[in-house]
């Protein structure tokens, strides 16, 4: 949102300011070095909005400019990955498999109904649905193209993403973050002022003070308990895994807990359903053991499809959690993805 704004900024401004171009192109090189998703998320649904912009807007050149510009920074920041590959898990090129689209649209299409026979989801539909409506409304409605630029950003935003992800048959709701955040804009792309008392400003800013102090003060008995909290469950398979002196694997959502407890992480290796390394957000290193002898599971573990078949000699119970120990067989771990 940080280049909406600049963008807009320099279309406001009479000049060609410089500085906010420079700072424009930077944001662009950085976010897109730094996470390819900014091209979807940020680069092509505001290049998109200001080539539609420029057809009629007399700021036609300085319009144009500004999408040459993003879209060479978005460029520039991808080019500037090469160097690093070897320190790059995931290169992005993954995720796209238009042969997918069908499965996507149904994915998408049950996480819609989760949120409709939701009270709270259902609300929060209502809400989005209403700030995109706003935002068409004020796109047609605002006063100069600035105002139009943010109003078309908060409704394209989403659609674009929504397609886009659909089209590339993602399936991950994640990546539909913008619905969350782009709709917001429809409120800001043509700001009306409020005039109040600076009495009731006074007065208001006090009592939101005491309520905060009042609810973060009631709030901590509660944060620490929670956080110092015993849990049996994962003492009971660090104790285990520990003891064992071996190492095992697990699944992403299952083992991430369990590693940051133990004294020595690379005890438990981080794999998919298949036994392959799954090599995000964590040390890439920890596969080069090659095998392991025990699998860690709980409730988010996916079913296993294991490379060879094996018989567990043990079956550890660690209440939400259960260690398949396999003693002195063991399981090769296949070539690390992300």
């Amino acid at each position: 949102m940080l280049a909406v704004g600049l963008v807009r900024r320099i279309l406001d401004r009479e000049s060609r300011s410089p500085a906010m171009v420079i700072v424009l192109a930077a944001v662009a090189l950085v976010s897109t070095f730094s996470n390819p998703l900014f091209i979807a998320w940020g680069v092509a649904p505001l290049v998109l909005v200001l080539v539609v912009l420029a057809v009629r807007a007399p700021q036609r050149t300085r319009i144009l400019m500004l999408s040459a510009l993003l879209l060479g920074a978005a460029a520039a920041g991808m080019l500037a990955r090469i160097p690093f590959a070897a320190w790059i898990a995931n290169t992005g090129a993954g995720y796209a498999q238009p042969s997918h689209w069908r499965d996507s649209a149904e994915y998408y299409l049950g996480l819609l109904g989760d949120r409709i026979v939701s009270p709270f989801g259902l609300v929060g539909l209502l809400i989005t649905a209403a700030l995109l409506a706003l935002a068409v409304v004020r796109t047609t409605r605002s006063p100069d193209v600035g105002a139009r630029l943010i109003a078309a950003v908060a409704w394209a935003t989403p659609s674009v993403v929504v397609v886009g992800a659909v089209v590339l048959g993602t399936h991950a709701s994640r990546y539909l973050q913008p619905l969350a955040f782009a709709p917001v804009l429809a409120l800001v792309a043509w700001p009306t002022t409020l005039r109040v008392s600076a009495d009731l400003r006074r007065r208001t800013a006090a009592v939101a003070g005491v309520l905060l102090l009042v609810g973060g003060g009631l709030s901590v008995p509660r944060l620490n308990a929670a956080a110092s909290a015993p849990d049996a469950d994962l003492a009971c398979v660090t104790d285990w895994v520990e003891a064992s002196g071996r190492t095992g694997a697990g699944q992403f959502w299952t083992v991430r807990l369990p590693k940051l407890h133990l004294d020595d992480p690379s005890q438990l290796v981080q794999v998919d359903h298949r036994l392959d390394a799954y090599a995000w957000l964590v040390n890439r290193h920890d596969a080069d053991v090659g095998e392991v002898s025990f699998l860690v599971e709980d409730s988010q573990t996916v079913p296993w499809e294991l490379p060879q078949a094996v018989v567990p000699t043990d079956i550890i119970d660690c209440g939400r959690y259960t260690i398949r120990d396999f003693g002195t067989s063991t399981l090769p771990i296949g070539p690390a993805h992300s």
